[in-house]
């Protein structure tokens, strides 16, 4: 409960499942580039911890590993992210905006950003030609970004499905073109 720092040291593959959970004073945290996975509830209910850099290695960002926390920032998602899972950054109503996700991005899971109340727009990747080649394609799951009441603009380099799609509430613009993504319903109150 006291901790206000961590740095983890150079060497650690992974933060483990609960590693800092409920570490509700905890402001700063600082990952070396060996990092290639946030574990599941990892920093959840750190309510302090208003900014994370990803080391470049990120693979896999856990369930709820950065849920409720008074995230503001993230500073990029590292090219070799594929996978983001349920509820990762779920209940972090201070972040405005996400950097741009990477092409080698393959999922972003279920109600991945639900209730980010202060999110604004989102940039989807164009999926990165290996992944294309062996027919995977970025998938957005039921309700991941369900009441992001302020998210207005959807940017994507590539064409995606336009019918069952966004839960992204108050969506007024999305730029086109929008093909090769396959989005699974997500759900929407008002557009």
């Amino acid at each position: 409960e006291t901790v206000t720092e961590i740095r983890v040291r150079e060497g650690v593959p992974k933060i483990d499942n609960l590693a800092c959970y409920g570490a509700r004073k905890l402001v700063k945290v600082t990952l070396p580039d060996s990092i290639t996975e946030i574990g599941v509830r990892a920093f959840m209910f750190c309510e302090k911890l208003v900014t994370i850099n990803l080391p470049d290695a990120i693979t896999s960002i856990g369930r709820y590993a950065f849920y409720a926390t008074s995230l503001k920032r993230i500073s990029s998602f590292p090219a070799t992210l594929d996978f983001i899972d349920d509820y990762a950054f779920g209940y972090c109503p201070k972040l405005e905006s996400l950097p741009k996700l990477p092409p080698t991005l393959i999922t972003i899971g279920h109600h991945a950003f639900i209730d980010c109340l202060n999110l604004t727009s989102i940039v989807i990747p164009d999926t990165d030609q290996r992944y294309r080649d062996n027919d995977y394609y970025t998938t957005i799951a039921d309700n991941a970004f369900e009441d992001c009441w302020k998210l207005l603009a959807i940017a994507a380099s590539h064409r995606m499905s336009i019918n069952e799609y966004f839960g992204a509430t108050n969506q007024r613009k999305i730029r086109e073109p929008f093909h090769n993504l396959r989005v699974t319903v997500l759900t929407c109150i008002k557009l």
